[in-house]
C-alpha cells in the first residue's frame, strides 16, 4: 500500500516540476551613470529658496554662497520636513576671503 502512495507522489511530482520555472527578467541595456545622494535630491529642492533668502537678508544681487553641509532635518506632524543648511557667503563687493559662515 506504501508503495501505491509513494509511486503516485512521484508520478504527481514528475508531472508538475517542469511546469515551475523562473525567467529571468529582462535588464535594460541603458543604465545612466549618474549617481545621486540624498544631498544631493535635498539640494535640489532648497536652492531655490536658499537664494532668495541670502539675497533677502544680504541685501545685494552679486552675492556668491556655497553649500556646505546638511546640520539638521526635522519632521513634522504634517508629514513636511525642516531642513538647517550651513552655507558660507562672501558678498562680492568684498574682495578679500572674508567669508561668512550663516544657517539657513
Amino acid at each position: 500500500m506504501v508503495k501505491q502512495y509513494i509511486i503516485i507522489l512521484g508520478f504527481i511530482l514528475f508531472t508538475f516540476t517542469p511546469f515551475q520555472t523562473v525567467e529571468a527578467a529582462k535588464v535594460s541595456k541603458y543604465e545612466p551613470e549618474l549617481y545621486m545622494t540624498t544631498e544631493d535630491i535635498i539640494s535640489d529642492i532648497v536652492f531655490p529658496t536658499i537664494d532668495k533668502k541670502v539675497l533677502k537678508e544680504y541685501n545685494n544681487n552679486s552675492t556668491d554662497w556655497q553649500w556646505t553641509r546638511i546640520v539638521d532635518i526635522d519632521y513634522n506632524d504634517n508629514h513636511s520636513y525642516d531642513v538647517a543648511v550651513r552655507i558660507r557667503v562672501n558678498p562680492k563687493n568684498d574682495k578679500g576671503d572674508n567669508y561668512i559662515d550663516d544657517l539657513v
